[in-house]
């Protein structure tokens, strides 16, 4: 806005030095530009306001047009008036299932225990007098362990391939199951008379086995996991883990170095009272035997 001499009131984009009126502020700029370049005053003062004004107009233009506030505000205003109107939620209702998950582990631990004592029962039934020959050995192991009915079972359950004359049936001697010979596992006698005994016994107490090394028994996956994780089991409670002789052999050590040091102290201490029970060189000897054991215990690993 400006005013002339006359009191006519003019507005728009006018130049304050020749008073003309342009449409826009960048005409405006460069008209001022190229007229009154040497008034660099007023030019710098024109500039920063234009400046000022452009900035403003565009970060309200921003404003108006962003998707937040037009949505929900600004962003701080909205996280200042959650925080106000809801406070901290209190913990709720909780429960606990430890009871339960111990029951259904007890039930589990027992059935599987039921299925793994089976199975060794009837693995020490089967090596009880079992006879040699191959037609006494199959009705000796039909009395300990009903077979399946061969007309029950058309397909392998593991492979699923379908019985012929090529692909024969043969039975499991734990369980009675039918599978194909590729899906049966084959136990020595031997190692089937390892798994009766006890696991407190020594070897010194084992009794010595009387069966034929070249004999096995034919069972299935499923029972020679069972057997094979009690055996597993067995091993874990007799060996002994390595961490724990590493632990024996520090503590070996640590108590060899404490009763050195002792002596060691009790030599300096002699030594520097003048003393002559013993010698520089024994107590130079001692020290080097501390060193040596001081440097054995930072290699335990």
């Amino acid at each position: 806005m400006a005013n002339r001499n006359d009191g006519e009131v003019m507005e728009g984009y006018i130049c304050p030095n020749c008073m003309k009126t342009f449409s826009a502020p960048n005409t405006l700029l460069k008209h001022f530009e190229n007229e009154h370049s040497s008034e660099t005053d007023i030019l710098k003062s024109l500039q920063g306001l234009f400046g000022k004004a452009k900035k403003k107009i565009l970060s309200l233009d921003l404003d108006e047009w962003s998707p937040e506030s037009s949505t929900a505000g600004s962003s701080t205003s909205t996280v200042h008036f959650y925080e106000e109107k809801w406070p901290n939620q209190a913990i709720g209702t909780s429960r606990t299932h430890t009871d339960t998950f111990k029951t259904l582990r007890h039930d589990r631990y027992e059935r599987v225990c039921y299925e793994i004592n089976n199975l060794i029962i009837r693995l020490g039934k089967l090596l009880t007098d079992m006879p040699t020959e191959p037609v006494k050995k199959k009705k000796h192991e039909q009395n300990i362990v009903p077979w399946l009915d061969g007309k029950d079972v058309p397909r392998c359950p593991n492979c699923t391939h379908s019985f012929n004359f090529a692909k024969r049936q043969h039975h499991c001697r734990l369980c009675g199951c039918i599978m194909c010979h590729e899906c049966s596992y084959f136990i020595p006698l031997n190692k089937a008379k390892q798994i009766l005994v006890k696991p407190d016994l020594d070897q010194s107490q084992r009794p010595a086995s009387s069966i034929r090394s070249d004999l096995s028994l034919r069972v299935c996956s499923y029972c020679l996991q069972r057997l094979e994780s009690r055996e597993q089991l067995k091993e874990s409670r007799n060996s002994r883990p390595p961490i724990c002789d590493l632990h024996d052999t520090l503590i070996s050590k640590k108590q060899e170095a404490s009763k050195l040091r002792a002596m060691y102290l009790e030599m300096v201490d002699s030594l520097l009272a003048g003393e002559t029970t013993y010698h520089a060189s024994d107590a130079q000897t001692l020290r080097v035997k501390l060193v040596r054991l001081a440097e054995n215990i930072d290699t335990i690993r």
